[in-house]
């Protein structure tokens, strides 16, 4: 049995997302803000837990932007559902819950990261930077972010 951990993704292109939320328009937004980042790729949109993991397993994103509140199960469930599949991809628990219980809980399902909605364009870079060291990508803790705000 091979107890290698898995590969980090391979990152000589853009990193792949997969971003999960049940509004729609949200998605539209942050679809278009990775859109304009040249080391960011859009691997699919999701708005359920069902539709979540079948697009993890058939798309393999490198990074899931993944809500906590969602039709058919909440951000934990799913959380733990994703790290149990092989080649995990990362995963950053994002809601406009602010509490502690919330990214407590995030952290137990095995979130690797959590932001806010309201903090998401000026935490986002840096979250990602850490994820994916600068060597395997070009996003920076210090990297201008564009003016806005991502709604809610």
């Amino acid at each position: 049995m091979n107890t290698t951990p898995p590969t980090p993704p391979a990152t000589a292109g853009p990193i792949r997302i997969l971003i999960v939320d049940d509004n729609g328009d949200f998605r539209a937004t942050l679809a278009n803000y990775l859109a304009r980042q040249p080391d960011l790729e859009l691997a699919g949109q999701a708005a359920s837990a069902s539709e979540t993991l079948r697009l993890v397993r058939k798309q393999r994103p490198d990074l899931v932007l993944l809500d906590y509140s969602m039709p058919g199960g909440n951000g934990a469930e799913v959380c733990r559902a994703i790290k149990g599949l092989p080649s995990a991809p990362k995963v950053i628990m994002v809601t406009m819950f602010e509490g502690k219980q919330f990214r407590d809980l995030s952290v137990r399902a095995g979130a690797d990261g959590f932001i806010t909605k309201i903090e998401l364009c000026t935490e986002l870079p840096p979250t990602i930077a850490k994820l994916f060291p600068p060597q395997e990508s070009e996003i920076t803790p210090d990297r201008p972010v564009p003016a806005g705000r991502i709604p809610e």
